[in-house]
């Protein structure tokens, strides 16, 4: 079961519409972890969120937003959503240090 800790954070900032959290197959958030995630998204105004593939029970997600300064692209980044010791803050381009097969799971 995927446990994100209730201090998890995205930090992004877009304006868009926002969909429920459809967790991947073979994991189960709690409701506790769900409400945290969509307060946090709901918060931060993410654009999506797709799980690109886990380190142990912490799932390594793609944050899709537009950045603080409007007249720049969307961007995509790279984030660790419930941040596991054994692995460090990951950010960057899409498909970096993520496999490109792994399936989108998570989306908002």
């Amino acid at each position: 079961m995927v446990l994100p800790p209730s201090n998890s954070l995205i930090t992004a900032a877009v304006e868009c519409q926002l969909y429920d959290i459809l967790p991947s197959e073979g994991h189960q958030w709690s409701e506790q972890c769900l409400q945290e995630v969509h307060r946090v998204v709901h918060l931060s105004n993410v654009l999506r969120v797709f799980v690109l593939g886990y380190n142990r029970d912490t799932p390594i997600v793609q944050v899709l937003y537009r950045p603080y300064f409007p007249q720049n692209d969307l961007s995509n980044h790279l984030i660790a959503l419930g941040l596991a010791k054994s692995m460090a803050f990951v950010s960057g381009l899409q498909g970096r240090g993520v496999p490109d097969h792994c399936p989108p799971s998570l989306m908002i």
